[in-house]
C-alpha cells in the first residue's frame, strides 16, 4: 500500500539545545532573546516522504553517537 514516512533525527546537530549553547559561547546569565533562540533550536530535524510498499520495507540507518532516529509510518488511504 502507500504509506507517509516520518522521519526525526536528534544529534548534536540538529535539536541539540545543549550543543548549540556551546556555540554561543555557553552564557551563565542568558538574556530573554537568548533563551528563545536556544528553544528554537531544540527541534528534531524531520523529513517526509511517501513510498508504495509491496511486500517489505528496508531501511539501512547510521545513528551518531549520542544522536537517535524515529521513523513512523501512516497508511495512506
Amino acid at each position: 500500500g502507500k504509506y507517509k514516512i516520518i522521519k526525526y533525527q536528534l544529534n548534536p546537530n540538529h535539536g541539540s539545545a545543549f550543543d548549540e549553547w556551546l556555540k554561543i559561547g555557553s552564557p551563565e546569565n542568558m538574556t530573554e532573546e537568548e533563551i528563545n533562540y536556544l528553544k528554537g533550536k531544540a527541534r528534531p530535524k524531520m523529513s517526509v516522504e511517501y513510498v508504495e510498499i509491496e511486500e517489505e520495507y528496508n531501511i539501512n540507518l547510521k545513528v551518531p553517537v549520542h544522536g537517535l532516529k524515529l521513523i513512523l509510518m501512516e497508511k495512506v488511504y
